[in-house]
């Protein structure tokens, strides 16, 4: 009773290699590789992956699953002689 469950703090290299079986710091000839820097300007990423032959523009963007549809908030009444009418409820 009482007892905490110690949580282990995986690294971004083992969660890589669990969910897509792959393991990034290994290399081909069987050393092991060091990250030494990660690209994050959008501009520069497209330039690497240009250069690399893969596709660097993202597909265009699929249709809306749904439509949004409008609401009418003004209140009519057919029968009415044109002069404003307030609904009070109980």
């Amino acid at each position: 009773e009482g007892e905490e469950k110690k949580r282990v703090n995986k690294t971004w290299s083992l969660m890589l290699a669990r969910v897509f079986k792959l393991d990034v710091l290994k290399c081909e000839c069987g050393g092991a590789l060091a990250p030494l820097g990660a690209v994050q300007d959008p501009v520069e990423v497209k330039r690497y992956l240009k250069h690399i032959n893969i596709e660097y523009d993202p597909p265009p963007r699929g249709p809306p699953g749904q439509v949004q549809g409008s609401l009418d908030f003004e209140q009519h009444d057919d029968d009415s002689d044109g002069s404003e009418s307030v609904f009070y409820p109980d």
